[in-house]
Formats: C-alpha cells, structure tokens, sequence
C-alpha cells in the first residue's frame, strides 16, 4: 500500500498537505482554492490517460489526495486542528502527537519526487494563460445546479449543454458584486446570442440569514437591470459543491460541461468576452 493509500485508510497523518497543494502554511483562503483548482487540472483523467497507464494510476492516487488536502484546509475549523497537529500553531511538543521530523521529511520528498517526475503536465496543459484576466485554468466536469429563479421559474444547468455558461456567485450586500454586475448585464446583452449564457447564483440562505428575502434579491437584480437568470440557492449545498470561497467568483464551463475556468474577484464585460472566445 502506498503512502497516499494510508493515509486515507486512517493510519497516522504523515503527509504535509500544504506541500500536497504546494502552498506555505500561512496561505490564504484564497491561495488554497487557486491552488486546489490548479493541482486538479495538472491530473485531470484525460491528461492522465494521454499519457498512459502508468500515469494514469499515479494521477488517480495523486488526486485522492490532492482532494483530502482540500477538504481539511478549506475548512477553517479542521484547518486549525490539523494545524495543531502538526506543530503550527500551539506548543509543538505537545501538539504534534508523536509524528517526528523524519517522517514529515521522508513524506514531503515523496511528494516532491511524483511532482519532478510529473512536472512536464504541467508544462503541456495546467498553464495558466500568460495574458488576459487572471484566472484559474482547470477542466473537470461541472457539479449539476436545479435551482428555483427569483421569477419563480428553474435553472438547470443541464438543459444548456452546448453552450458557454458563466456560474456567476454573489449576494446583495457584496460591494464588489455591485460593481460588476452591470457588466455581466452588458456582457449578457453582447454574447446571449452567439450561445452564452449567465446565471447569478444568489447566496441566499445567507440574505435569509441577515433578515432578507426574494424581494431584495429581484430588487437587486432590478436595479442593475439584470435580463439572465438569478437562480437562488435556498440551502447553500450549489456553494458547497463548488468549494465556494469570497465571492464574487465565478465559473465558466465549456460547452461540453467540464469547468474551464475560475474567476476569483470581479469580471468585466471585457474579460468575460476573452473567455467566452477562449471556450
């Protein structure tokens, strides 16, 4: 059994996640999000496949791991205790649990020796674009969405395979989903006809939550114009199935419906244009 294969079997924790996502302990929430979505890229199946069997094992083996580094780091309480448990924080003679630096070190060269042999993925297909908004560059199948609209009708994403669709992220009180707004609805107005389409997913179990309601969300939209589809996500499982992170951020899936690219922070009509042409 290898390394990765027990650490998932449960026995004791030896692998640095951080160095799994390639990140320094002190990362943000932010950095974790880029760098989860750049990791799964660089083992996408279909690269994995092109380049055979053999890679093809070490990729899946590599992703289960690349996805148990995320679920602990993304979460800010399992971070923490994680953290503790490898001496970041706290006393470390007492948080460490009885795991020594020699088995932190034998782990992280075990990581770094599949990143060198891997290395040349990186450089034939994760590459983030050199020029351009700044984003993301992953491709991995989109997470379903069946959401109600604020008009009372449905937005399922299914029913627009075939087309580009920005998942665009945003709640009423977000100033930087303020501004941007009134360029998605111009971008909407520009690209709706040669097969774009924008959702706006409403985070609105937490409008609920600050005392809001439908009628501020359609006031919102009102306000700014908006003409696509403002779909309302009541319990918040769409955002956690997209590892949702400070909104605004959106996702912009090919016509195939694989993921493409993820946008943390505002988009201009501008930069949603680049990226439609791209897909």
């Amino acid at each position: 059994m290898t390394n990765y294969a027990r650490a998932e079997a449960g026995a004791p924790d030896t692998i640095d996640l951080y160095a799994v996502l390639e990140l320094q302990p002190e990362a943000s929430a932010d950095d974790i999000l880029v760098a989860y979505g750049r990791q799964r890229g660089i083992y996408d199946p279909a690269h994995a496949e092109a380049l055979g069997e053999d890679f093809v094992a070490i990729a899946e083996e590599r992703r289960t791991i690349i996805e148990r580094a995320f679920t602990i780091l993304h979460d800010p309480t399992s971070r923490f205790a994680y953290d503790r448990q490898r001496g970041l924080v706290g006393d470390e003679a007492t948080d460490r649990k009885g795991i020594s630096n020699r088995e932190v070190t034998f782990a992280v060269a075990g990581i770094l020796a599949g990143l060198v042999l891997l290395a040349a993925v990186w450089g034939i297909f994760g590459r983030s674009p050199a020029t351009g908004p700044a984003v993301t560059e992953v491709n991995y199948p989109a997470t379903p969405i069946d959401l109600r609209t604020v008009d009372g009708g449905r937005f399922n994403l299914a029913e627009h395979r075939g087309k580009v669709v920005l998942v665009n992220f945003w709640r009423t009180d977000c100033q930087p989903c303020k501004e941007e707004t009134p360029d998605l609805q111009a971008a909407h107005q520009r690209l709706a006809a040669e097969g774009l389409v924008i959702v706006g997913v409403d985070l609105f179990d937490g409008e609920l939550a600050q005392g809001k309601d439908e009628q501020d969300v359609a006031q919102f939209a009102n306000r700014y114009g908006v003409e696509y589809p403002i779909a309302l996500d009541e319990t918040g499982q769409v955002a956690r199935d997209y590892r949702l992170y400070p909104i605004p951020v959106s996702y912009f899936i090919d016509r195939s419906g694989n993921v493409r690219y993820i946008r943390i922070g505002q988009l201009t009509t501008a930069d949603v244009e680049e990226l439609f042409r791209r897909l």
